[in-house]
């Protein structure tokens, strides 16, 4: 499987480094090899064929801010939406910031990925809260997955659950603090009793939030 990540923060090098801890793994029981071949960022992008180095692409984004400066691989000032365009991949991880007044770039980048028959995988709540039927649509009728479990509930398998373990049931109430983000502050808060700007402030410098 050849995977593009669009968006390089927390998120994207916290799904480089679930890939690297699982690749061998993954190969041995399912023999299923997953590759890294595109990551990109606001500033670049860096694309390799036959598969990029998640260690690698974390330690350049950690020391010089961006993939772009991959050694031999980068491309600076290159858009995400090129990105998608100059290599081959079965699977998007669009992991852009947020964005809840228009959803992009999100959006468009995934609109891009389903059109070209490629399946996605989002934790982003921008383009969902926005154009939800559109895109769910869209992977319907191009008869791709649209993966957004991550999008909701951290990392709880809340979308799942509701749809393959509970159809025939009603769900009569939910109680509980669904949002990571929230759930982090408001822990911290009643724990440690921090405030509301400091606690925010933390999460934001844990990439927990975003700034």
């Amino acid at each position: 499987m050849r995977i593009s990540i669009v968006g390089f923060g927390a998120v994207g090098q916290g799904v480089a480094k679930a890939i690297r801890s699982t690749q061998e793994r993954l190969r041995r029981k399912y023999n299923l090899k997953i590759d890294i071949v595109a990551a990109a960022d606001s500033k670049g992008a860096a694309i390799q064929e036959d598969g990029l180095d998640p260690q690698k692409l974390i330690k350049v984004k950690t020391e010089k801010g961006s993939v772009a400066y991959y050694p031999d691989h980068g491309h600076e000032d290159m858009d995400s939406l090129q990105v998608l365009d100059e290599v081959e991949y079965d699977c998007l991880v669009e992991v852009t910031p947020t964005n809840i007044i228009t959803g992009e770039p999100g959006k468009s980048l995934i609109t891009k990925a389903i059109e070209d028959g490629k399946d996605v995988v989002t934790s982003n709540k921008g383009h969902l809260s926005l154009f939800y039927k559109e895109l769910v649509g869209l992977a319907k009728e191009h008869d791709v997955n649209f993966k957004f479990e991550a999008s909701v509930g951290g990392a709880m398998p809340i979308i799942n659950f509701a749809q393959e373990t509970l159809p025939s049931s009603r769900i009569e109430s939910i109680i509980g603090i669904l949002n990571g983000t929230t759930n982090f502050i408001l822990s911290r808060m009643t724990a440690e009793g921090s405030s509301y700007e400091q606690t925010l402030k933390e999460a934001q410098e844990l990439g927990i939030a975003e700034t």
